[in-house]
């Protein structure tokens, strides 16, 4: 159930959507609407044509012109029933691209208020009491947990200043890579289960898996993969796992995927943030997303919406990021930065970005924001001056932003 009223703890609540413009969606559904004959084709045609020169600033519409052909022997010639019928089908793809999209041409601002559910706050709940990690190892307190609906499927946790200074380490590209290290342990785990089980795999795929193997690869079993429900559900089909070892191979060739520590093994950070989480009681085993999201996700499945929930507004790079990534349509935060914020400074960014798509579909606001606002405002007054210049703060300063994490 969701609540747009403001509770206790919330700074101001804010939503920032995007939406498809009603009246293009209308133009571009009038078309598909037409009767399927060459003079219905036609009249789709048109509206096509019309709705191309209304919005010509939207890239998304230009594969549409592309799905009517033109006759044989002039324009007054009849096309053929199976042209008809291709030109109609490629139409619909096209239209279907444009909703499961969920995002337009048209933006609507900062407006008060939210849509709120009792979940969303357990996430962003969770995200604080997790700012005390980050700020345990002096770093900026800031975490992140991406969902696929009610289920989670990664958590990262701000570690851009130590143990040494790295810019792209913020708690959204962190839950982003672990998402990608998850994904592909899934991956390699279900092979071995399928060499387990008598599977045949290629040499390729035993030499990756061996070494894998010895880096650690079946010590993460947060995923909790049970090779029963695998198989009822098709992941050790034939086709899928050749699919999966062609995707090992190129994922291991690529060196990316997989974080590793100074022996080669692979890192335990992902794993031990995710287990913290859980420890910490802000999910349990039951809430983690089962291994047919990742596949959907890893597939890019255009239907699947993931939502980021972080405690502090993300900055230019985490927006764009998450944008870039291409299957987060929500992202939720606490803690506002009004000078440093991508989201407080989305009003400067040109149009086209939000026509091509480059922005989640809902970015809310101030939720449980209070507490974080306190911490962040705190960690940057009192800490960052001397973590900025490799200086040890305080401990009197230390000790007592730490209680208060430990009461967030």
């Amino acid at each position: 159930m969701k609540s747009s009223k403001k509770h206790p703890g919330d700074t101001q609540l804010v939503t920032h959507t995007l939406k498809p413009s009603d009246k293009l969606s209308g133009k571009i559904e009038s078309a598909l609407s037409q009767k399927r004959t060459a003079e219905g084709l036609s009249e789709a045609k048109g509206l096509v044509a019309a709705a191309l020169d209304e919005f010509a600033a939207d890239p998304r519409l230009k594969p549409l012109a592309a799905a009517f052909p033109e006759a044989k022997g002039g324009a007054s010639a009849l096309l053929s029933a199976a042209q008809v019928k291709t030109a109609f089908k490629k139409l619909a793809e096209g239209v279907k691209r444009l909703q499961t999209a969920a995002q337009g041409a048209e933006r609507v601002s900062h407006q008060e208020g939210a849509e709120v559910s009792a979940f969303d706050r357990k996430m962003m709940k969770g995200v604080i009491r997790l700012c005390g990690v980050s700020f345990s190892e002096l770093n900026t307190p800031a975490a992140t947990i991406i969902t696929a609906g009610d289920k989670i499927v990664a958590v990262g946790m701000n570690r851009a200043y130590n143990p040494l200074p790295e810019y792209d380490r913020h708690g959204e590209m962190e839950a982003l890579r672990a998402l990608k290290q998850r994904t592909y342990t899934g991956i390699a785990q279900i092979l071995v289960l399928h060499r387990q089980r008598g599977g045949a795999l290629s040499p390729r795929s035993q030499e990756i898996l061996k070494k894998l193997e010895a880096q650690g690869l079946m010590k993460d079993q947060s995923l909790g993969l049970n090779p029963a429900k695998l198989e009822k559900q098709g992941f050790f089909s034939a086709a899928k796992i050749e699919k999966y070892e062609r995707q090992l191979d190129a994922a291991v060739k690529e060196g990316s995927c997989f974080q590793r520590d100074e022996d080669g093994n692979l890192h335990g950070r992902p794993q031990q943030v995710f287990e913290t989480a859980m420890s910490q009681g802000t999910f349990g085993a039951k809430d983690v997303a089962d291994w047919e999201v990742f596949d959907r996700l890893h597939s890019r499945d255009p239907t699947m919406k993931l939502a980021l929930y972080t405690s502090l507004e993300p900055c230019g790079m985490c927006l764009q990021n998450c944008t870039s990534h291409g299957q987060i349509g929500r992202v939720v935060y606490g803690a506002r930065d009004e000078f440093g914020g991508g989201i407080s400074t989305l009003e400067k960014y040109p149009e086209a970005y939000f026509s091509m798509g480059r922005v989640p579909y809902e970015l809310v606001g101030g939720v449980e924001g209070e507490k974080a606002q306190v911490l962040y405002d705190k960690f940057f007054n009192e800490v960052y001056p001397y973590v900025r210049v490799d200086e040890d703060p305080p401990p009197e300063v230390l000790k007592a932003l730490a209680k208060e994490f430990a009461q967030a």
